[in-house]
């Protein structure tokens, strides 16, 4: 999947991005994403409250994919608009290239055929 599609991975829960041990890589499943080719990942370095972190990647889906920011420069927005009142919105990490962002898909318009 990985490889073809490339897709973004959010996992909005507790302590998903933390890394293990790994020499000359990220470790966990940053590294196992992205050797995969997948996109990029999106996870949280510790605990997070659950209504504040639904409304982080509300945000990060509205800026990122509808608005065109890339992923990085979203997630350090919604950080910098939202970290002086919790910290849920600071244990959001990226993983991935810093330009990333979602492209538009290309609809072909489809020839009536036998008109």
């Amino acid at each position: 999947m990985g490889v073809k599609w490339h897709p973004l991975v959010i996992f909005n829960a507790c302590e998903t991005g933390v890394v293990g041990p790994s020499v000359g890589g990220a470790g966990g499943w940053a590294e196992t994403l992205l050797k995969r080719e997948f996109g990029g990942l999106v996870a949280t370095t510790w605990k997070v409250l659950d209504d504040e972190a639904s409304e982080v990647v509300k945000q990060l889906v509205k800026l990122s994919y509808k608005e065109g920011v890339p992923i990085a420069e979203a997630l350090r927005q919604i950080r910098s608009e939202r970290g002086g009142s919790s910290s849920t919105s600071l244990a959001y990490l990226y993983y991935g290239d810093v330009m990333a962002g979602f492209r538009k898909a290309r609809v072909k318009k489809l020839r009536k055929v036998g008109a």
